[in-house]
């Protein structure tokens, strides 16, 4: 018999985030082509999400994070305006987020549908950004990473101040759901046809 080939994961993160949070996250590291790059993701799928005890734990292709991270030295090596480039594209991208999740500002529905798009389009971007700031330095030996650095510290904000947008927004929008707001879909979010409050209990629960 054949055996199958098992792909490992790891869960490299654990975090207390709503659910369009979490959608923002693994839609816009898993968007594939990334949209810095051509080339497609060969190990997938990427991320695996579980939530338990109000956490969501987020368990990563461990052959996928290698993946990114060599092809982003490779296009890096290649050419030396890559760098310049996501750390310009970042710059962009938090444009419009930055001054809301720095301040975790509550929004009305139609700035917060725009909020989610923004924020999903983005992560591609931080995705990039953020792995350039992990990666073993012996990895990046003669690449310039002073500026992608100084673009990575605006960003400290962007996931606990985003997560606590979405909910102060959702529960303000949806007050008749109270905390079960949180687990709806950016699409029913944006659709405005919302589940029972028997779904979303269920949903809430896990």
């Amino acid at each position: 018999m054949k055996r199958a080939n098992l792909q490992k994961y790891e869960k490299l993160f654990s975090r207390d985030f709503c659910l369009p949070s979490v959608e923002a996250w693994v839609k816009g590291e898993s968007t594939n082509p990334k949209q810095w790059t051509k080339e497609k993701q060969p190990f997938l799928p990427y991320i695996v999400t579980e939530r338990s005890d109000d956490t969501v734990h987020f368990y990563y292709n461990l052959q996928g994070v290698g993946w990114v991270g060599d092809l982003l030295v490779k296009l890096a090596r290649e050419d030396r305006n890559f760098i310049e480039k996501i750390g310009q594209t970042v710059l962009t991208k938090i444009k419009y987020i930055r001054p809301i999740y720095e301040k975790e500002k509550t929004l009305r529905i139609q700035q917060l549908k725009r909020f989610l798009r923004e924020l999903e389009d983005g992560y591609p971007w931080f995705e990039a950004m953020w792995w350039f700031c992990q990666m073993d330095e012996s990895k990046l030996i003669g690449l310039k990473l002073g500026n992608i650095k100084k673009i990575r510290a605006l960003t400290d904000k962007l996931c606990n101040g985003s997560d606590t947008v979405i909910r102060k927004s959702l529960a303000k929008i949806y007050p008749q759901l109270a905390d079960l707001s949180s687990v709806l879909s950016t699409q029913e979010i944006k659709s405005g046809k919302i589940p029972s409050r028997d779904t979303l209990a269920k949903r809430y629960s896990g």
